[in-house]
């Protein structure tokens, strides 16, 4: 009898210890569960911000660009040339905005710091046949307004080495063509020049400007 009584306490001693190992898992799976939790909650808090932030810069570069836009269209250079240099000073390293500077100072007259920015924008992006082409085309503009015979065919030939890189990366851009074409023209290359101009009146048909310089080109 003494033996089963002492039976029955063991078991009810043991079921006792299982019953706290239990309870006391189940404890450390939570505080795990809410540790993992918090984890995943504080990483959303952290990334949120700066997907907000990127959202934000684009939000203002855009409108700032569409300004610019504007500016140009109404042909507004010096408006249109404030206004990239107020998103450069936002955006230092900005490719897009170097480049539309550099090629709204050539038109503006304004060679040297055109050709300045237009440099940097190759620099950052070697490959771009837009930055490539607007350095080719205020090396162009300098050779078609230097009155001094030596400058303007050095300033020819600069514009010949960056549009044939224009060239390697965009062979299908119509305004790639098309400068090419004005180049090679200049350079009384007149059998290259109407290849360039085909090929870019060919890719787009119906802008005016492409059809004004095959009339330039083929005289």
């Amino acid at each position: 009898m003494i033996f089963k009584w002492l039976n029955l306490v063991g078991i009810g001693i043991a079921l006792f210890f299982v019953g706290i190992l239990f309870f006391l898992g189940r404890e450390v799976s939570a505080v795990s569960g809410s540790t993992v939790a918090n984890k995943e909650e504080s990483s959303l808090k952290t990334e949120t911000p700066k997907a907000l932030l990127v959202s934000a810069e684009e939000k203002e570069k855009n409108i700032l660009m569409t300004r610019i836009l504007k500016a140009r269209d109404e042909n507004k250079i010096k408006d249109a040339i404030q206004l990239e240099k107020d998103l450069l000073a936002k955006y230092p390293n900005d490719p897009m905005g170097l480049v539309m500077l550099a090629e709204d100072y050539s038109w503006d007259g304004s060679f040297v710091m055109a050709e300045a920015q237009a440099k940097e924008a190759v620099r950052i992006t070697p490959n771009s046949t837009y930055a490539l082409r607007v350095l080719s085309e205020v090396y162009f503009r300098r050779s078609q307004l230097d009155a001094d015979v030596t400058a303007k065919a050095n300033f020819l030939n600069l514009a010949k080495i960056q549009i044939d890189k224009a060239l390697e990366f965009g062979a299908d851009e119509p305004w790639v063509n098309a400068r090419a074409a004005q180049i090679y023209y200049a350079l009384n290359d007149k059998s290259k020049a109407k290849i360039f101009i085909d090929k870019a009146v060919q890719i787009d048909p119906k802008d005016s400007n492409l059809l004004e310089i095959k009339k330039q080109v083929s005289k």
